[in-house]
């Protein structure tokens, strides 16, 4: 007979205070869900949504959301053998769906985001369905292609400065988002975005010269890992390898201070994740962007 049960937290602290030890042992597949209640937390965001199933005291699965953000499903075996759980936390959500208001989307590994899908789309008649398919990647040594040596020879990685020109960098950004069908940022709110992350050194530029070429983030630095987003070139530098050269120093560069290095591909972007691939980041993970799109 089943112990399952799920127990509601009342904020992203008291989350993290209860799993934050469990979490961490999937730390690469439960990134977000460590990440974001952490950043909520110190930010005192309020509201939100903060769930796990439990058998007794072991975590089985879990949920996070804050307002205007993403549900973020946590790490589910790769097996399929925890839908029980699944289905659990997903009608959980349908009965507290005035809680979670303006909710539109999760985003979890396959196959248990899927499974969470179909029970909560049953629970709400709600139409659910696939935004973004992608795949995790996790890096422990880099491989220098060919192309990276040549490369490496004739730029260089550095971090931005606010003596960059931030409203070029932030129209790369929101040229960036459009690409990989993020939510929608102004031009003033992608300026801001790429502002902050210069601030806390996290935003990273591939130059030839003075020139900046070629961007990309560290982001969600945590106890093992850490993880490389916002890989994007602009058309007039393309084709160069100028974004392999930059994911592939900014990696082996990370890899000094954490034990692996994680990164996002979109599956219908094959260039980009056969590139990650010859240079030593390994698939360990599909995971599903899912969309609430109406009323069924």
């Amino acid at each position: 007979m089943s112990n399952l049960s799920v127990k509601v937290y009342p904020g992203p602290q008291q989350f993290l205070d209860e799993l934050r030890s469990q979490l961490d042992e999937h730390e690469l597949e439960n990134n977000q869900v460590i990440f974001k209640p952490t950043v909520w937390a110190r930010d005192k965001v309020e509201g939100g949504y903060y769930a796990a199933v439990l058998d007794g005291e072991k975590l089985v699965y879990a949920g996070c959301w804050s307002p205007g953000n993403y549900l973020w499903l946590s790490w589910s075996p790769e097996d399929g053998s925890e839908i029980e759980a699944q289905e659990l936390l997903a009608k959980h959500l349908a009965t507290v769906e005035s809680v979670v208001k303006g909710l539109d989307g999760y985003l979890g590994c396959e196959p248990g985001a899927k499974v969470f899908a179909n029970a909560y789309s049953e629970a709400t008649n709600r139409t659910v369905q696939v935004y973004r398919a992608m795949s995790t990647y996790k890096l422990t040594k880099v491989i220098w292609t060919e192309q990276c040596r040549k490369m490496v020879a004739k730029g260089v990685l550095r971090k931005a400065t606010p003596d960059d020109d931030m409203k070029v960098i932030g129209s790369w950004y929101k040229a960036f988002n459009h690409q990989c069908k993020l939510p929608f940022l102004s031009l003033e709110e992608c300026e801001k975005a790429i502002a902050s992350l210069t601030k806390v050194g996290l935003l990273y530029l591939w130059c030839l010269g003075k020139q900046p070429v070629s961007m990309a983030f560290q982001l969600r630095p945590l106890k093992y890992g850490t993880s490389v987003a916002g890989v994007y070139t602009p058309p007039e530098f393309r084709k160069h390898g100028y974004a392999s050269a930059l994911v592939a120093t900014l990696s082996d560069h990370l890899l000094k201070s954490y034990q692996f290095v994680t990164l996002h591909a979109d599956d219908d972007n094959p260039t980009s994740n056969r590139i990650y691939q010859e240079m030593g980041y390994q698939l360990v993970r599909y995971t599903r962007d899912y969309k609430i799109h109406s009323l069924a």
